[in-house]
């Protein structure tokens, strides 16, 4: 069973607690446990609605379709094959 109550039964709830009646009672009224009546009277206060923040960019940044081949290579393999291109060309 559900302990997330109706908007009825939260307001019957309610209205039984303001009339006097104990936890026990109400959850016997109900047919569920003293600690989910408690839940369901417990006063909470409303959540602020927030304004969905857009994601954060980090300091990498997606790249398709072309673009990805206009990056620099910087992965090892590629270090090796320039160092090698180098020596090469300076003849060591």
């Amino acid at each position: 069973m559900s302990t997330a109550p109706t908007i009825d039964q939260l307001a019957r709830a309610r209205e039984m607690r303001e009339q006097g009646a104990t936890l026990p009672e109400i959850a016997a009224a109900f047919g569920r446990r003293r600690f989910t009546i408690a839940l369901w009277l417990k006063k909470r206060p409303a959540r602020p609605v927030r304004a969905k923040a857009p994601p954060e960019r980090g300091p990498y940044q997606k790249f398709s379709g072309s673009k990805i081949y206009s990056l620099p290579m910087t992965t090892p393999a590629t270090w090796q094959l320039r160092l090698a291109d180098i020596r090469l060309k300076s003849g060591k």
